[in-house]
């Protein structure tokens, strides 16, 4: 009986030391600035909008690569594919491309960064696919103007790339 009421005395003075501890030595961890919850806003640019967006900035570059017929095509995997022609400029030489790229969050804007290209031996430069992340951007901030937000998150259906963004201040 001596040992159990030892046993049973030194259990209750080591959780009244262990609760003292965390109370007034552990600090608590920080709560999370950002992800905090769901996005207030969750913003879908279509495959028709990627594609007619593409294709008026690919007719603008000035590059000895060319890209025709560009066609812009998401799936649920978080992945934009690019399928068109690239050609080298006066020349005939043409060749079909297709370009798989994954859309992430920088300096609370969209980018895209390349997956993998299969063009065969030719170079793609890396202007074209800043075409696409310009008008994301800039329909972003007409859209919310005047607000301060943050993009949460970039993601991709079969249907286009979805925004997730949050205001600042709710």
């Amino acid at each position: 009986m001596k040992g159990f009421l030892l046993f049973l005395s030194g259990v209750i003075v080591g959780i009244l030391i262990l609760a003292a501890a965390q109370v007034f030595l552990l600090q608590p961890p920080p709560l999370s600035q950002t992800g905090a919850g769901p996005p207030d806003m969750v913003i879908l640019f279509r495959n028709d909008f990627l594609t007619r967006e593409l294709q008026r900035q690919a007719e603008r570059i000035q590059s000895t690569v060319s890209l025709s017929g560009p066609i812009v095509r998401t799936t649920s995997g978080n992945e934009l594919v690019v399928a068109g022609t690239l050609s080298l400029r006066n020349t005939r030489v043409t060749v079909p491309a297709r370009i798989t790229l994954h859309p992430v969050v920088r300096n609370n804007r969209v980018a895209v960064q390349v997956v993998k290209v299969d063009v065969g031996a030719l170079t793609i430069p890396g202007q074209y696919f800043t075409a696409i992340e310009q008008p994301i951007n800039e329909e972003l901030n007409r859209w919310i103007a005047g607000t301060q937000f943050e993009i949460l998150a970039v993601s991709t259906t079969p249907e286009g790339l979805i925004v997730d963004v949050t205001i600042k201040g709710s």
